[in-house]
């Protein structure tokens, strides 16, 4: 277990907390009633960073950092297919009867890539600018 992950275990998660100008979001709730939220900066296919906010237990919020840590740098496609199980094995120890925490925050992973790709493309502010102000060549 590397130090990261064990000040997460003692309550100091990392890359807690919402991102500003994040690229992708989604929010969970799962059957136990924890909802997770995560934020993704996107740039180039790969996640850049990525935080988390839970109002689960102890476990959901080791399961959320210990995630966020594992898809920074990740392809797009190689975070959304990140298990429970990868998710488990990198964690510190779990509690048998809280593992579906892992689960949760896989989802919730894959739902805001999904999110992701799914968004129309922004248009950049130039472009947008020209659009709504620029003089069409047919107009004088």
């Amino acid at each position: 277990m590397n130090f990261d992950l064990l000040a997460a275990a003692e309550g100091r998660p990392l890359n807690y907390g919402s991102m500003l100008r994040a690229s992708a979001y989604d929010q969970v709730t799962g059957p136990c009633g924890d909802t997770l939220q995560i934020w993704l900066k996107i740039a180039e296919g790969r996640i850049q960073k990525a935080s988390f906010t839970s109002d689960g237990c102890e476990d959901s919020v080791i399961c959320c950092s210990t995630a966020v840590h594992m898809v920074e740098g990740l392809r797009l496609e190689e975070a959304a297919a990140l298990s429970q199980e990868e998710i488990l094995a990198e964690a510190p120890p779990i509690r048998n009867d809280h593992q579906h925490c892992a689960l949760l925050v896989a989802n919730t992973i894959k739902k805001a890539v999904e999110a992701y790709a799914e968004a129309p493309a922004k248009v950049p502010f130039g472009q947008r600018m020209q659009t709504l102000f620029g003089k069409d060549k047919n107009h004088a």
